[in-house]
């Protein structure tokens, strides 16, 4: 595996370490925290930008580490960019990328998702040699930190791009997109310690291109080129579909992440400032967080340690970023890697 250093300045790691003993007098003024009182390990001032640029890639969360697959983009010295089957792993706290093993085919506008202890990768399309056109992906490409090798275990019923899934229990929910038809209603659940597949209640409506999160048992799907100010809500017990609150405006190619009974609804495909927003599940309510989200559309995002990392994505003046941007959950504050 290839290790990315950060960039100077945005790498740096800042420590706060107490050492007991030696003179008190080197020591004045400070103070060591209760022994009971958990001491949080210091983060970066910026995150280091990811090593590519890249549009309509997909990121999840495994075991402190953030995982980033796929995508369009990794312009060549002529200007040409091309369907990416590279994928990286980020520490935060060294604030470093891994580059991975290349995945077993490229893809972009696929779902990437962590059950068992594994980052699973959904649909989405690719480009054949001497094939014309885009073709979407059927295999289901599985990733295991523990051997550091991809596995293709299984591919998919109704094979979509453009989809969105996420992990609930024991299943990864798959939902939406896109397929050779066009837009699609279905519902695919994935059990990955059996490799089973079951379909699950349909959208109301056939939609590609929408952000979902998971709350609990719920997930809240939100925006799509079918139900632009809507939000629908799936019970994944019962696999039924309601619909929830109106979003304050049309909402398509977001990202939406959940944190313990809210999500958050990050970038636009729009120009100008896109507002922050979050859904409140209880009360069944979206409200602006902040005038100002991240002004692109098409990205990865994914919470991790308090805190919500959106990776790459469509640069609104045209063209793919590496940019990463954190938002701190605790502070409302955002830190941009540039």
């Amino acid at each position: 595996m290839q290790r990315v250093p950060a960039l100077a300045g945005w790498a740096l790691v800042l420590l706060v370490a107490a050492c007991g003993g030696g003179d008190s007098a080197n020591n004045a003024g400070a103070s060591a925290p209760p022994a009971n009182e958990e001491v949080q390990p210091a983060i970066a001032p910026k995150p280091a930008p990811y090593p590519i640029e890249v549009v309509a890639n997909a990121a999840c969360a495994l075991d402190g580490s953030i995982y980033v697959t796929g995508g369009w983009g990794n312009r060549d010295k002529d200007g040409n960019g091309s369907f990416v089957d590279l994928a990286y792993r980020f520490d935060p706290m060294a604030n470093t990328w891994t580059r991975l093993p290349p995945m077993p085919r490229p893809r972009c506008f696929h779902a990437c998702v962590a059950s068992g202890g594994k980052v699973w990768l959904f649909g989405g399309i690719t480009r054949i040699e001497d094939q014309v056109g885009d073709v979407t992906v059927a295999e289901v490409d599985c990733y295991d930190p523990k051997t550091d090798k991809w596995t293709t275990p299984t591919r998919m019923p109704t094979p979509r791009n453009r989809l969105a899934g996420v992990a609930v229990n024991d299943r990864i929910v798959l939902v939406g997109g896109m397929a050779s038809g066009g837009d699609s209603d279905v519902v695919s659940e994935f059990t990955p310690e059996t490799g089973g597949w079951s379909t699950g209640g349909p959208l109301p409506q056939p939609c590609h291109g929408m952000a979902l999160a998971r709350v609990a048992d719920m997930l809240v799907a939100v925006g799509g080129d079918r139900h632009l100010e809507g939000t629908w809500l799936y019970d994944a017990k019962t696999r039924e579909w309601r619909e929830g609150a109106k979003l304050p405006g049309p909402v398509l190619f977001a990202s939406a992440v959940g944190y313990e009974d809210q999500v958050y609804l990050f970038g636009n495909r729009s120009k100008g400032d896109v507002p922050l927003l979050r859904y409140d599940a209880m009360a069944d309510q979206w409200q602006q967080v902040a005038a100002k989200s991240v002004e692109t559309h098409r990205m990865a995002a994914v919470a991790l340690s308090g805190y919500i990392y959106v990776i790459g994505g469509e640069d609104p003046t045209g063209g793919e970023l590496s940019r990463v941007s954190r938002y701190d959950l605790a502070t409302g504050e955002w830190a941009h890697s540039h």
